[in-house]
């Protein structure tokens, strides 16, 4: 008996390694949402190599594990344009321009933002394990590293993710996208606060490390459990002017 089950161990640390990446994304995700629902606004600065700055004001609106619904407040320009989360697979752009709703789902999800160095993905993902199955890399005593790989590669605009988490709240502090075995982009998480028990980060920088410019992320006045409907996640309040 004894035998066997120095066999056990010896044939199954792996697995043990596979499980505890596992808790750690879950418990990500789980943070992540922990909210009921969950308000802010966002200012969105990108600086370009050559040092030309522009800005844009953003409000977000989250539920749950899989809701969330941004829109464009300035500039004028660009006023009501938004984006919408419904699940994991898919969400949806609405461009008052061309007064419609398009769907984007696949590798389409990695297309920037308004120009930005965040991806339209970055701006509504919520979680990671469903589309993602992590190993864990390495750690210290403040955090893990996670590599992710994605369940549906031809679905998933990178090849494979680093995440690094706090141990102290598993909180996302930095994102590594790799496209093959090439560091294409990084965001990087920090100011983070507790907003009502709930953890969050209030300062994202997005960085493209070929174009050399980075795009910032400031959150402000944030509110969480204020009671959104679900029939607020809709086309037509990501329609709507107001």
């Amino acid at each position: 008996m004894r035998f066997m089950l120095t066999l056990l161990l010896i044939l199954t640390p792996s697995v043990a390694v596979a499980q505890s990446a596992a808790e750690i994304l879950q418990k990500v995700d789980s943070v992540a949402s922990s909210a009921a629902d969950f308000s802010a606004k966002i200012e969105l600065t990108t600086k370009e190599a050559s040092g030309k700055e522009t800005s844009r004001d953003i409000l977000v609106w989250q539920k749950g594990d899989h809701k969330r619904m941004l829109k464009v407040t300035s500039p004028p320009r660009l006023k009501g344009v938004g984006l919408l989360a419904t699940d994991e697979d898919q969400f949806y752009l609405y461009l008052p321009s061309f007064g419609r709703v398009r769907r984007v789902a696949g590798q389409r999800r990695g297309q920037p933002f308004l120009s930005s160095n965040f991806t339209q993905d970055d701006m509504v993902r919520i979680g990671y394990a469903k589309r993602f199955s992590p190993k864990l890399k390495s750690q210290d005593k403040d955090s893990w590293t996670l590599t992710l790989t994605p369940k549906k590669p031809d679905d998933e605009p990178y090849s494979s993710l680093t995440l690094k988490v706090r141990k102290a709240d598993h909180v996302v502090s930095l994102v590594e996208f790799y496209k093959g075995t090439k560091l294409a982009r990084r965001l990087t998480a920090t100011d983070v606060k507790v907003v009502q028990k709930t953890p969050l980060a209030h300062k994202i920088v997005a960085e493209d490390l070929e174009a050399k410019s980075t795009s910032t992320a400031v959150l402000s006045d944030v509110k969480t459990d204020t009671g959104l409907k679900d029939d607020f996640f809709s086309k037509r309040y990501l329609k709507r002017k107001k």
